[in-house]
């Protein structure tokens, strides 16, 4: 009987040791798939800005809860750069245009209305 018990409990730290081991590759594997994820978004978001820059519409809306991974994350504008963000990491994109923007952060809700002015992008928050 007590050969049985100790057969179990083997087992069972056995069990533990080996999901404990693999916990850390499959977390690996997942976050770096989210870190991938964000930078397509980052890239889309940047591409749609390009396109709507050579495009022949002058004015947009962007809705940035359709593009941006979580509600915590944010985006801003400086110059040519646009960089998509969270609280733990951020993602860089090199736009074609110089941008004018109203704000230094835009938030997951908020939606921008992107308009042409002298060969440069404007991007400013629309208010509800």
């Amino acid at each position: 009987m007590m050969e049985f018990i100790i057969a179990r409990v083997s087992a069972c730290i056995c069990a533990a040791i080996i999901i404990g081991m693999m916990f850390v590759p499959v977390t690996d594997c997942l976050m770096e798939n989210a870190d991938e994820e964000t930078q397509i978004n980052s890239d889309t978001i940047g591409g749609a800005l390009d396109k709507f820059m050579s495009g022949n519409a002058d004015e947009a809306i962007l809705f940035l809860d359709m593009y941006l991974p979580s509600p915590d994350s944010t985006i801003s504008f400086n110059g040519r750069m646009m960089t998509m963000g969270s609280s733990d990491e951020s993602y860089h994109y090199t736009l074609r245009n110089d941008t004018i923007s109203d704000s230094d952060l835009y938030l997951y809700t908020d939606a921008i209305k992107l308009t042409k002015v002298d060969g440069r992008l404007n991007i400013e928050r629309m208010v509800p």
